[in-house]
């Protein structure tokens, strides 16, 4: 009679394999790795790095390799491998600076000089008109050497009885801003304010000189004058006229 040997006792492979993600590369799980494991990332973080002086193409074999610097001579750029493909950003210098009152853009290649000024471009001009001058035409020579974006124009008037005629007026995109004030002794005074003009001097009995803006160019402020009353207000008109680009 014959016997089957019995079979020796077994132990099954009950640890699981490591998980991966879709790139088939292990995840990691907590007590798998020990230190062993990264002393050679740790030794090559120790090492200085040098900078390179041509273009990785190399496929790095390590998350510290894939990190690397190169200079062209003149510019830094820092590469990273990502994706299996190298790409380039630059370390040093402006890549883009939005452009506003008083800063230049930077070149599109991102080097260059970049002037911050932080100033708005100004001219202030003084200019006379004849208190009796009849209804016309007046260009305005404001300097800017541009078409200025505001302009502001301060009047005054005055006669010795007395008498003072002010206007403040400004013109931009929005259109004509006026405010004007009368003083006339014996009188009276008040003030006002106009939405369609840009010099107002008026005494409000009838004598006044009233100015539009007519046109505004890179040299000239044009201005278009109505006059009321006979022989006129008489004197100057003294303006200062500010021109902001």
């Amino acid at each position: 009679m014959s016997t089957t040997p019995e079979k020796q006792d077994q132990q099954p492979n009950t640890e699981p394999p490591l998980p991966s993600d879709n790139e088939g590369a292990p995840k990691f799980i907590p007590g798998s790795f020990s230190l062993d494991d990264f002393l050679p990332i740790l030794m090559n973080l120790l090492v200085p790095r040098r900078i390179l002086t041509t273009i990785p193409t190399f496929v790095p074999k390590t998350f510290v390799d894939s990190i690397q610097l190169y200079t062209d001579g003149t510019d830094t750029y820092l590469y990273v491998y990502v994706n299996n493909a190298w790409h380039a950003f630059m370390a040093n210098g402006v890549q883009r600076l939005v452009a506003g009152p008083g800063i230049s853009t930077s070149p599109g290649s991102g080097r260059g000089v970049v002037t911050v000024s932080g100033d708005l471009p100004v001219s202030v001009v003084l200019a006379t008109r004849g208190g009796s001058d009849a209804t016309g035409s007046q260009a305005i020579a404001h300097g800017l050497g541009k078409v200025p974006k505001i302009v502001r124009v301060t009047a005054l008037w005055g006669a010795n009885t007395p008498q003072l005629l002010q206007s403040i007026g400004t013109y931009s995109s929005g259109g004509m801003k006026n405010v004007n004030a009368y003083t006339i002794f014996g009188s009276g005074g008040g003030s006002g304010d106009d939405t369609t003009n840009i010099v107002v001097l008026s005494d409000r009995a009838g004598f006044s000189q009233i100015a539009a803006v007519s046109s505004l160019d890179a040299t000239n402020l044009n201005l278009s004058w109505t006059q009321s009353g006979s022989p006129g207000l008489g004197g100057t008109i003294r303006m200062i006229v500010e021109s902001y680009g």
